[in-house]
Order: C-alpha cells, then sequence, then structure tokens
C-alpha cells in the first residue's frame, strides 16, 4: 500500500519535471532573439500586494526562461500610493538584478500619456 502511494507520488513528480525540462527546450529552441539586443519590459504595480508579487516572480520567471539577453531589464512601475507594494518591489529587485524600481514621475510622464 506504501510503495504503491510513494510510486504515484513520485510519477507525478517526474511528470512535472519532464513537462518543465521540456517547456524549457521548446523556449530555449523558439527563442531566436540576438541576445545583444537590449529589451524592456514595463510593468505598471498599482494592484494589490498578492497580486503584485504574484505578478513580478511570474513575469522575473518567464524573463529568465525567454533568454531576453544580458541588457535587458525589467521596470516596475510605481505610483507612490501603497507603500506596502512598494517594500515588495523593492525586495524583488533586489532578488532580481534585472529588475528596476521606478516612479512615475521618474519615467517623464510616458505611463501617463499612455
Amino acid at each position: 500500500m506504501f510503495e504503491a502511494l510513494f510510486l504515484s507520488v513520485l510519477i507525478v513528480l517526474i511528470c512535472i519535471g519532464l513537462a518543465d525540462l521540456f517547456c524549457g527546450v521548446i523556449s530555449l529552441v523558439l527563442s531566436g532573439r540576438n541576445k545583444k539586443n537590449k529589451n524592456l519590459i514595463m510593468v505598471s504595480v498599482n494592484e494589490n500586494p498578492e497580486q503584485t508579487e504574484f505578478l513580478l516572480r511570474s513575469i522575473a520567471y518567464r524573463f529568465k526562461l525567454g533568454n531576453w539577453g544580458k541588457d535587458s531589464k525589467i521596470i516596475c512601475v510605481y505610483d507612490g500610493e501603497n507603500q506596502e507594494i512598494k517594500k515588495i518591489c523593492q525586495s524583488l529587485c533586489k532578488e532580481y538584478a534585472f529588475m528596476e524600481l521606478k516612479n512615475s514621475k521618474q519615467l517623464g510622464g510616458i505611463i501617463n500619456n499612455l
């Protein structure tokens, strides 16, 4: 009984690992990007804190998986209202070197004109 349960859990974990490996290989094969290019992703982070952290971590994961190049960046655009969101963004920017936190005023009003 215990062996069957252990084997079932092991098979599920193997399937998850193989699916992640397959996704990584497909992403590597399909990414025809020149790694010398500079890419920029701008994300507005004015939602609730739980959604903000989930959003930024998922974007960072996709960013690392996509081989965007070493000079590429993710810019978190923050309007300055919620201090908890600012702390989350600052900690994630420390965790991921390719992520920066900018105030919407620092971007010269580009965000407000969109």
